[in-house]
């Protein structure tokens, strides 16, 4: 770091540029060679690329929001698709298991469901039971659809 002289030392390249002065005479010499060597370096080139590159950021900006805000009515469609396709239950809910009670009970006590369930009931005072029923009459399931594979033959 150099030290100056003078405390206002600092300032005598502004002074002598604001009084019509030329360029300190180091300055001068830097400038002279500076052109002599080629270099065509403008004093305002930083500068410039900094606004083109701001310019460049803020475009691409602008095309990105113009390009989300295109696609917002396409999701909105599809959510609203979604939605259709949801059909709500009202309660109160019935799930009818059919096999060993004592087996069921004890496998859905220690299933991730069961977790829940009793999570749901201390929490948030959901109530759910669980009966033993003698016996249960469930609806048919449809008829499987059959298909069957033959064999080709080569030639």
């Amino acid at each position: 770091m150099r030290r100056w002289d003078r405390p206002d030392a600092s300032m005598s390249l502004l002074a002598d540029l604001l009084a019509g002065t030329g360029l300190e005479p180091g300055y001068e010499a830097a400038a002279v060679r500076r052109a002599a060597s080629g270099d065509r370096r403008s004093r305002y080139g930083a500068g410039a690329r900094l606004f083109a590159a701001t310019l460049v950021l803020g475009l691409l900006g602008a095309v990105a929001v113009a390009q989300v805000r295109r696609g917002e009515p396409v999701a909105e469609r599809q959510r609203r698709a979604l939605i259709a396709q949801i059909r709500p239950l009202s309660p109160p809910y019935a799930v009818t298991a059919a096999g060993d009670p004592g087996t069921i009970e004890n496998a859905f006590a220690d299933s991730p469901a069961g977790r829940a369930f009793r999570t749901l009931k201390t929490t948030f005072g959901i109530r759910y039971d669980i009966r033993k029923e003698d016996s249960v009459r469930l609806p048919a399931a449809p008829a499987p659809r059959l298909r069957y594979a033959r064999q080709e033959t080569s030639g």
